[in-house]
């Protein structure tokens, strides 16, 4: 299982932890659902509780159990030998490679912890009902009158944007932020992971953008709504590197375009950074005027390595 507390802010999900073992890997058990209350010295402490999964070749069943929270006295720590707490954003590299100390497995099943705990918080009731919501133990809820609702994932965009000789890279800075990311934005209702990379990049930047192909995808368990996020990354190709008409959107505090070369610069420091700190998901502050951008386990990372390394629409 892994063990879940929401820390001082119960309501916050950029707080969650999960309790991980000495060599990174989430702390599981095989007790059984009843028993597992049998694992505290305070039953009381253990809260919702989410069956995450089956491993087939172990024939191990997996539970996201939340725990006591520390601001109501609940001592968590001790409840496993040789546990540690880890944030949620330290599992910020799923779907591409191992994290830190972390395995690409574990830091998914630490984010589905997460994200199914936060989805059964915020679902209790029926929406149109008001009833209460009973869990399936099968990955939904459903009302008394038979609705059924599902966990929540928010699909997201994020683009390499490329200018129309595929020689610079549109760039935007968000507010309170010292570095340069891809742009970045939630897919509408009805609305393609094309059009939303071209409305998202118009809004932004007043850029118009044409040619859009996937690239690759990277789960976010706990993302800037609340709830889990989908992140679909491209590649795209900008029309004119000019404005055609003023960004409607105030997120960005600035956007620029970005040459090959100091792409490739910026993402060599952030991985040098990234090794030096420990941690994957760090990302350097900007110093001396000079292009910072998100570490590896970002996708944003990676979609910059494919313009670096000499990506084509051609």
């Amino acid at each position: 299982m892994v063990l879940v507390t929401r820390g001082r802010h119960p309501d916050r999900p950029s707080v969650v932890e999960v309790l991980l073992n000495q060599d990174g890997s989430p702390v599981w058990d095989a007790s059984e659902h009843h028993d597992v209350q049998a694992l505290f010295d305070d039953p009381a402490a253990v809260g919702t509780m989410v069956p995450i999964g089956d491993c087939t070749s172990t024939e191990t069943q997996y539970w996201a159990v939340e725990v006591g929270r520390p601001h109501a006295g609940a001592d968590v720590a001790p409840l496993v030998p040789g546990g540690t707490w880890t944030s949620a954003r330290a599992l910020a590299g799923v779907g591409f490679k191992d994290v830190g100390a972390i395995a690409k497995f574990d830091a998914a099943m630490g984010g589905k912890a997460v994200a199914l705990l936060n989805w059964e918080r915020d679902t209790k009731y029926c929406g149109r009902s008001g009833e209460l919501m009973e869990g399936s133990g099968e990955g939904w809820r459903s009302s008394p009158e038979g609705v059924r609702q599902y966990p929540r994932i928010d699909p997201a965009v994020i683009m390499a944007v490329m200018s129309p000789d595929e020689q610079h890279c549109l760039l935007g800075q968000r507010r309170g932020t010292s570095y340069f990311t891809c742009l970045a934005g939630f897919v509408s209702s009805a609305e393609s992971a094309e059009d939303a990379c071209r409305r998202e990049t118009r809004e932004e930047t007043g850029i118009d953008v044409g040619k859009v192909v996937l690239h690759s995808t990277q789960p976010w368990p706990v993302g800037r709504a609340g709830g889990c996020e989908l992140m679909i990354g491209c590649m795209a190709k900008a029309l004119s590197m000019e404005p055609s008409s003023e960004a409607i959107d105030d997120e960005l505090a600035a956007s620029k375009w970005y040459a090959r070369d100091e792409v490739a610069d910026a993402l060599r420091k952030a991985s040098d950074h990234s090794l030096a700190r420990g941690s994957d998901h760090s990302t350097a502050t900007h110093t001396n005027g000079e292009l910072v951008v998100p570490g590896p386990t970002a996708l944003a990372h990676h979609l910059l390595a494919t313009f670096a390394n000499g990506f084509s629409f051609q």
